[in-house]
């Protein structure tokens, strides 16, 4: 008998015969690779004897019919969670660096030389100067590499406790970033957050990688050029970046650097995002309170919000909205240049 090269597989009937009984399944190729086609064969036509072999070709179809096997999806979908991450290869897939970089602001007061007058608050933000590179010499947010068995959170706090000695009592998500390029040394995705630091618990001190920690005065606002300037200064240092608005969704703005101002990496625009998403928090009053001690006025607690969100409130609005949110106590400030103010603290949330 004539063996031809062409199996089963291109036999329409038993393509057919496969789909109908198995969808999404196919033959191994071993088994049918290399038998005849009968009814295809010229010796098998006009009356030869091998064309009796019709039937035992037809037995055969079903037979391999039988025998299909899965293949890809339907294969995977038969292996246990064992087997299939036994044969996993993470390696495989290209993946990221994963850091977490932090946005951690503060409240300052500053002595205005008249004791008649409160003190003036200033919304700081805490930068560290690079002492490697990429970037070195510039100043940046605090955050570092992702380490294995911990979350991108942990290592948030890690991160700014370690470079700048601070550890906030909350962080507040602010977004991922991720744009091919943010970061010279490869592909590598942040994480960031912003935090809210009391004056009375820092302390400045650079570790790690950073070879300096300090708090600029930030001012923030949009031009009447259309563009977002962002203004950092500390002492006779300062940085101006100037960034545009891509879109706006779900009261979320995406920048893009115009001009980096001095700042590393895509810093410029985690910043204005942070103070973006900051200030729509500020509005519900929960935010502002973690700029505050304890027990505190209800003017300081007035300046926090107008500070923030660079607005001016009337006292007598602001007291009527606020009043849900406060409790007063039966203390006074003391030490101050005019009379005693009342001393409020947080009402208890109910649960």
């Amino acid at each position: 008998m004539k063996i031809r090269e062409q199996g089963f597989l291109n036999d329409q009937r038993f393509t057919d015969a496969v789909s109908e009984k198995n969808p999404g399944m196919r033959v191994r190729g071993e088994i049918f690779c290399g038998l005849a086609s009968a009814e295809r064969d010229p010796e098998l036509q006009n009356g030869s004897p091998m064309r009796s072999d019709r039937e035992k070709n037809r037995k055969t179809i079903k037979r391999l019919v039988n025998r299909t096997i899965p293949c890809g999806k339907e294969r995977q979908a038969m292996q246990t969670e064992k087997e299939f991450l036994s044969q996993y290869k993470i390696s495989d897939y290209e993946r990221p660096s994963m850091t977490a970089d932090v946005a951690a602001f503060m409240i300052r007061s500053e002595e205005t030389g008249n004791y008649k007058r409160d003190a003036e608050s200033r919304l700081s933000i805490l930068l560290v100067r690079r002492g490697g590179h990429p970037f070195r010499g510039c100043w940046a947010l605090p955050g570092g590499f992702l380490k294995p068995a911990e979350t991108i959170e942990e290592c948030a706090f890690r991160e700014i406790t370690e470079e700048a000695n601070v550890k906030p009592a909350a962080l507040l998500p602010v977004g991922i970033f991720s744009d091919p390029g943010r970061d010279p040394r490869g592909w590598i995705v942040s994480c960031a957050y912003a935090s809210i630091i009391s004056e009375e618990s820092v302390q400045q001190a650079g570790g790690d990688d950073a070879s300096d920690a300090q708090w600029f005065d930030v001012w923030y606002d949009r031009g009447k050029d259309g563009y977002y300037h962002l203004d950092l200064r500390y002492r006779d240092t300062e940085l101006h970046a100037v960034l545009s608005e891509i879109k706006t969704s779900f009261k979320r703005t995406l920048f893009e650097i115009k001009d980096s101002g001095g700042l590393a990496f895509d810093h410029a625009r985690i910043i204005a995002t942070a103070l973006t998403v900051l200030r729509e928090n500020a509005g519900d009053y929960e935010t502002i309170f973690d700029f505050l001690p304890e027990k505190f006025t209800l003017t300081a607690l007035q300046k926090v919000q107008e500070t923030i969100m660079n607005i001016s409130i009337l006292p007598a609005n602001f007291r009527r909205k606020v009043s849900d949110y406060v409790t007063e106590t039966d203390e006074y400030t003391q030490g101050t240049g005019h009379r005693p103010a009342k001393l409020y603290r947080r009402k208890e949330r109910e649960i």
